[in-house]
């Protein structure tokens, strides 16, 4: 039969997994709030650089004005793409941050944990 100190222990190692899952949990959600929040201000100077491309309807006051602003908006895509991945890799932890706190909780709840450990 286990002792109280050693359940105390036991307990303590599980309330210490939980914490850092949570912990890591609410890092990654800050991290994906920002994410999403630099994808939409990309969006939003997206449409104002289309919608000011196609205010500037007459090329020979400024030539370059078009192609400027087309080149704006590539690199403005590709940092919306970036972000998108790194938003994908932190989605892709949360599931597996999910997987590892079920496996705990699983192995923590299972009736025969304390015999397992003696």
């Amino acid at each position: 039969m286990r002792s109280s100190v050693e359940s105390g222990n036991l307990e303590e190692w599980g309330e210490t997994k939980k914490a850092r899952f949570e912990k890591e949990r609410e890092t990654l959600n800050r991290r994906m709030d920002a994410l999403n929040k630099q994808i939409e201000e990309f969006e939003e100077k997206k449409k104002q650089m289309k919608t000011s491309l196609e205010e500037e309807k007459d090329p020979e006051l400024n030539p370059e004005f078009p192609r400027m602003v087309e080149k704006g908006i590539i690199r403005i895509t590709n940092k919306q793409e970036e972000l998108s991945k790194r938003r994908g890799e932190l989605t892709k932890r949360m599931k597996e941050l999910d997987n590892e706190e079920q496996q705990l909780n699983a192995l923590l709840g299972h009736e025969k944990y304390h015999d397992w450990l003696e």
